[in-house]
C-alpha cells in the first residue's frame, strides 16, 4: 500500500482520500507518507467496509493479504466502486477467481484490473 501512496503522489489530478489498514504501525507509516507528499486530509480507517462507505471514492487499490482479496472485491462491487486495482494474486483459489470474473462481467461500468506490473522485471525476481 505504501508504494501506491508514493506512486499516486506523482500523478496529476489524483490524490489519496483514505487509507485502510487494521495495523496501527502501518497506518502511522502511511500517515507519514501522506504528510511527506502533502496530500492533505486523508482518512485513516481500520476496516475496508468503512472505506467503502465513503462517497468521495473514485476507486480503490486492494493491497491486502492475499486471503482477503475475494471478500474485499465482493464488498467493493456491492458498494458500486467505480475502479479497482487488485494486487496479484487475484484470489487464492480458482473458484474465487471464477466468481470474480462473473462479478466483473456483471459490472461493465466498473474498471477492474489485477496489478501485474513487476511480473517481467528481472530486478524484482
Amino acid at each position: 500500500g505504501q508504494e501506491h501512496i508514493r506512486n499516486i503522489s506523482v500523478l496529476e489530478n489524483a490524490t489519496v482520500a483514505a487509507v485502510c489498514d487494521p495495523h496501527p504501525k502501518s497506518r502511522e507509516q502511511c500517515q507519514a507518507l501522506v504528510e511527506k507528499f502533502r496530500m492533505g486530509n486523508v482518512a485513516m480507517v481500520t476496516h475496508h467496509k468503512e472505506l467503502l462507505a465513503m462517497s468521495e471514492l473514485d476507486g480503490i487499490i486492494i493491497a491486502t493479504p492475499n486471503h482477503t482479496h475475494f471478500q474485499v472485491i465482493q464488498d467493493a462491487f456491492a458498494a458500486k466502486v467505480k475502479s479497482m486495482l487488485v494486487e496479484k494474486p487475484l484470489c487464492i483459489t480458482v473458484e474465487e477467481c471464477k466468481d470474480v470474473l462473473e462479478l466483473v462481467d456483471a459490472h461493465p461500468e466498473t474498471m477492474f484490473w489485477v496489478g501485474m506490473e513487476y511480473r517481467y522485471i528481472p530486478s524484482v525476481d
